[in-house]
């Protein structure tokens, strides 16, 4: 089985601060730190150190060598990626002192994918392999679309939520993560069992995954409906969180674990992962995540 990230690779500019700039203000930040992000090559990263093999297929700008190296040094397989001569997609990123973060997204390269490139990468997989996405990039319907008639297991993390994601052929996923904005966002409901409900009805061979931050998160599909608590921890930096979490519940139920299983060890992984600055950096590798599952279960 093979797996391929089509996704978005940022450079992250992480700025600390005492709260969140407001309109008219001028904010003096903490510190600043220059991180990998973006959601294509967290969730990449999160995968592999979570064991899998993963292929990452993404573009790049002029700047983003360190993307490529950040990539090679957790063993994602660099191949399908390609440096355009364009500035590189960035982020910049406010953490506040309670770790809470607010971003704003200028894609550049990640906007730039072809059809001809995304069936170039397709034709690496085949039927029963998997193709993870993001709403950080072009042509994610085509890919969906794409991938689903190749009879490869597409799983979709639709954020960030756009207007015409309604409109994606979303039943055509394995499986689909959400926050609960971002549930709100598509479903138009805000309470968690009708954000589940709308998605069950609107994709009855999904499993839908939906993460409520500090709530805990939520699996269901038309047969199972399950909840996992979230484990309790000090937060230092929430970015990446989400990313750690898909890339370890995918790697739980492909490794044969029940939804419930996969709930849990996602939720360990993201709970290391905000006790951690960053996005990429913060993510933990599988050893952690098991030892720390261990000591929860003795407290």
């Amino acid at each position: 089985m093979k797996i391929m990230v089509i996704g978005s690779m940022n450079i992250d500019y992480v700025y600390h601060v005492d709260h969140f700039v407001q309109q008219g203000e001028t904010l003096k930040v903490n510190s600043r730190d220059v991180v990998c992000g973006g959601k294509g090559l967290n969730q990449s990263i999160a995968m592999a150190k979570a064991g899998l093999d993963v292929m990452a297929a993404g573009l790049i700008g002029t700047e983003g060598t360190i993307l490529l190296e950040a990539l090679k040094e957790n063993n994602v397989d660099t191949s399908q990626t390609e440096m355009l001569d364009q500035p590189n997609g960035h982020a910049l990123i406010q953490v506040n002192a309670e770790g809470d973060n607010c971003i704003l997204y200028c894609p550049s390269t990640n906007m730039m994918f072809t059809k001809n490139k995304i069936e170039a990468c397709l034709n690496h997989l085949e039927t029963g392999d998997v193709l993870v996405l993001q709403n950080e990039t072009n042509l994610v319907p085509e890919m969906i679309g794409s991938a689903h008639e190749k009879g490869i297991r597409v799983c979709f993390n639709a954020s960030p939520v756009s207007a015409d994601i309604k409109d994606y052929p979303l039943e055509k996923c394995t499986w689909i993560f959400i926050n609960e904005t971002e549930g709100e966002g598509i479903s138009g409901y805000a309470d968690p069992q009708d954000i589940l409900d709308f998605f069950v009805r609107r994709c009855p061979d999904t499993g839908i995954i939906l993460t409520l931050g500090e709530e805990g998160a939520w699996y269901s599909d038309r047969n199972v409906r399950e909840y996992c608590e979230a484990f309790k921890v000090d937060t230092a930096d929430t970015t990446g969180a989400g990313d750690t979490f898909t890339g370890y519940f995918l790697q739980a139920v492909l490794c044969g674990k029940n939804s419930t299983q996969a709930l849990r060890q996602a939720s360990a992984a993201a709970a290391i992962a905000v006790t951690r600055p960053g996005a990429a950096p913060s993510v933990p590798r599988m050893e952690e995540v098991t030892e720390f599952m261990k000591r929860s279960e003795l407290l």
